[in-house]
This record gives C-alpha cells, structure tokens and sequence, in this order.
C-alpha cells in the first residue's frame, strides 16, 4: 500500500488500537485495553502499526516463544520463557483500510524483523477462512490449534525460517 508507514506502537496510541480491534474481532475473542498495553509494555519492537496520512489503519503484534504451537498462555498477560519462535496473535485493520495491502505490509515487516534476528519460524493461529490468505505468505497448516481462543476453532500455521 502507498503512503503507508509502519512504526512500534506507543501507549498514546493504544485508543485508537483499540478501535481496531473492536472492529476487527468479535467481543469474545478481542484483546482486553490492560493486555494490549502489557504488550507494548512487554513486546513493544513487536507490536506495529501502520499509518496513512497520520492516522493508525492497522496493528500487528505478537511474542516470542519456544514453540511452533500456539497456546492459550500466549495471549495472556504473563511472562513466559522466550525462544527462537515469534506467536503472531494478531493481524488487523481498520475497517475502511482493508483490502488495500495494510495487513500484508505489516506481515512483510514482521517477516523481516523475524529473519533479521535469525529465528527459527513465525506461528500463528487463524480460522479456517483465513487459511488461503496466510499459505500466499508461505506459512503451512500444522492442524487443529490447541488454542480455544474465544471459543473458537483455530488451525495452527508455521512460516519456517531456517
């Protein structure tokens, strides 16, 4: 997408974040504000977004962990042992943004960034609809999550790196 800047979320924009989450994600499975902010506390050089013309149209963000599985753990507020796997927990934009290439910039820059400090795989948990539009990127099915997010059911996909 032209004129977009991705930059690490900082706490004055975390309104907005949440905006885009609530239109993202159904109320079950949305981020609470207190675990959005524990990230950017946590894993702020992990937690992006991306702006047009000023205003915030996406957000990505995740941790490391030592699995290429995700685990309900993930998503909380806690510390956990980090590895050489990066959990991608969410993906999002904005409503009126969408289906302009905001989520795959972010995507493309999460990749960098996990490639540049050597790891050994992206993993992530997504619905099945959103199967096709993570395997263009090159992550692989690994089955049924374990993860009960929400209530919802949830595929495991890894992107190896090495």
């Amino acid at each position: 997408m032209k004129g977009i800047t991705i930059r690490c979320a900082e706490m004055k924009d975390l309104e907005r974040i949440m905006e885009i989450e609530r239109e993202a994600f159904p109320p079950e499975e949305a981020a609470e504000k207190e675990t959005f902010r524990y990230r950017i506390d946590h894993f702020g050089e992990w937690f992006c977004v991306a702006e047009k013309s000023g205003d915030i149209v996406g957000c990505i963000n995740g941790r490391l962990t030592t699995e290429p599985r995700i685990e309900d753990c993930l998503y909380e507020r806690n510390t956990l042992p980090e590895g050489l796997y990066f959990a991608l927990l969410s993906v999002e934009t904005a409503a009126k943004f969408q289906r302009q290439g905001v989520a795959e910039a972010l995507i493309k820059r999460l990749i960098t960034q996990a490639c540049a400090l050597r790891l050994h795989g992206i993993v992530l948990a997504c619905k099945e609809d959103k199967i096709p539009y993570y395997s263009k990127f090159g992550f692989e099915v690994c089955g049924r999550s374990r993860s009960e997010h929400g209530g919802a059911l949830w595929y495991d996909m890894v992107l190896k790196l090495k």
